[in-house]
């Protein structure tokens, strides 16, 4: 997919006036992301019940896409999906956390990120893996571990997806 892309400040703007000056409500934009990303991936891989998914989601806005994308992937039936995430008391009220709920009550199997870390043998399955964790907003070092888990995954020959940036990657320099 190319296009034009814009900075960080730029898409927190848009984002901010679709919410407030159109009145979006922030499950909707997040809906909409997670649709959208799932129809890439559709498109690319069409029979998706071949594929054994981990997505990594975060406790934020990118997280809860990431949830959506669980969602409306587990409906395709793959060969199987997992949802790692960091802690599930710190999911950000609102959207992310509606999100995370709702793929709670689907039954999709969501486990501890510390569950994959460090261990390179999870990986040998997985075909392909959603990046969900940290997204446009992101500022600063990735905390332990994280630059790992990129690493591992990169590694892993898996089919990688970035929901808005991959994680780490600043999204105004492009520095990672």
């Amino acid at each position: 997919m190319t296009g034009k892309g814009v900075s960080a400040d730029v898409m927190a703007e848009i984002d901010r006036a679709a919410r407030e000056d159109y009145g979006i409500p922030q499950t909707v934009l997040m809906e909409n992301a997670g649709r959208a990303a799932v129809d890439v991936i559709l498109n690319r891989f069409p029979l998706i019940e071949d594929e054994r998914i981990a997505i990594f989601c975060g406790k934020g806005n990118n997280g809860g896409d990431g949830f959506v994308m669980a969602r409306l992937l587990s409906e395709k039936n793959p060969a199987e999906l997992s949802v790692y995430v960091p802690d599930r008391d710190t999911i950000k009220p609102g959207a992310p956390l509606e999100n995370f709920r709702r793929i709670q009550e689907k039954a999709i199997t969501i486990l501890p990120l510390n569950d994959f870390m460090w261990k390179d043998e999870l990986t040998k399955d997985i075909t392909l893996v959603v990046d969900a964790v940290f997204g446009t907003g992101f500022r600063g070092d990735l905390p332990d571990g994280f630059a790992s888990l990129g690493g591992v995954l990169n590694a892993s020959g898996a089919k990688i997806y970035s929901v808005d940036v991959p994680s780490g990657l600043n999204s105004t320099t492009g520095k990672a």
